[in-house]
């Protein structure tokens, strides 16, 4: 598991390959995990993530070390105490914690991006960007 991520997001994308960033009611703008299920997906998706809390609960009763499981399931509690929910048109919902940040695996890191001498963003990799209408 990425330290960065919140345990949260580390079951939903166990469970499911719908996870992404939202930005709900009353948010401002601000971002948080949240996962698609369809109308009648939310009870199924409650069930995998109770199932996946009872096998952290397990592995830290199990551990006599076990605080970072202890810990997680902590976390998930809290993150679903403050769950919200959202039409997405028709026939899905999207279910969104604020307060619990997404991360993006697949976004290229601050540190990855390519500096010229004078520290200013590579000029090359900036005219294909603007070519590419970006």
């Amino acid at each position: 598991m990425n330290k960065d991520k919140h345990p949260l997001q580390s079951i939903l994308e166990r469970i499911t390959d719908n996870t992404r960033s939202y930005s709900g009611r009353a948010m401002y703008g601000k971002e948080c995990l949240g996962v698609t299920v369809g109308q009648r997906g939310l009870g199924e998706l409650i069930s995998q993530v109770m199932e996946e809390l009872v096998g952290l609960a397990n592995d830290a009763m199990a551990d006599e070390a076990g605080e970072a499981e202890d810990k997680a399931v902590t976390d998930v509690v809290q993150a679903w105490k403050r769950m919200a929910t959202d039409s997405m048109g028709r026939d899905d919902i999207i279910v969104y914690f604020p307060g619990v940040p997404y991360f993006d695996d697949e976004a290229p890191a601050d540190d990855d991006v390519d500096e010229d001498e004078e520290g200013a963003p590579d000029s090359e990799n900036t005219k294909t960007l603007i070519a590419m209408g970006r």
